[in-house]
């Protein structure tokens, strides 16, 4: 399994595993030619790391399971 695909089924499996909280945010949006404009929403996704721990062990089993 290729480092890129790897870090793919790792990615999937976090988001089949965890839910994790989502919070909009107001960020300073700045441009160098143009400077300070209008502030922009970004959303931050939070998680709880025994969450994590925990998709990260059914994750390892999941591969174990494929023989991979």
């Amino acid at each position: 399994m290729k480092l890129s695909e790897f870090t793919a089924a790792f990615a999937q499996a976090l988001k089949e595993h965890i839910r994790p909280t989502s919070y909009e945010v107001l960020t300073n949006n700045w441009d160098p030619t143009y400077g300070q404009q209008d502030p922009r929403v970004e959303t931050l996704e939070l998680f709880s790391l025994d969450e994590l721990y925990m998709a990260i062990d059914k994750f390892g089993e999941e591969l174990r399971e494929k023989g991979e």
